[in-house]
């Protein structure tokens, strides 16, 4: 039986990260979403320096900047 190596929970930073990384060297994951839909309440609504640089590295951060969307204001 083939089990996979991690379960990722959430499609946040950190969840993308992490599947990239695995899909890259072809390890087997389960990735569990809750939403299917896009929310508009603001979650993440910044991303780290250092997760950008990943992003980069897996050529994904023109495709996250192509379909963002823009916040005008943020509650803390």
């Amino acid at each position: 039986m083939n089990l996979p190596l991690a379960i990722i929970a959430g499609g946040g930073p950190a969840g993308l990260v992490l599947a990239n990384t695995l899909k890259q060297q072809n390890k087997n994951f389960y990735w569990i979403e809750f939403e299917t839909n896009a929310s508009n309440l603001s979650k993440a609504t910044s991303i780290h320096r250092n997760t950008l640089k990943l992003f980069d590295k897996f050529n994904l951060t023109e495709k996250i900047f192509n379909n963002f969307t823009p916040l005008n204001g943020n509650n803390l």
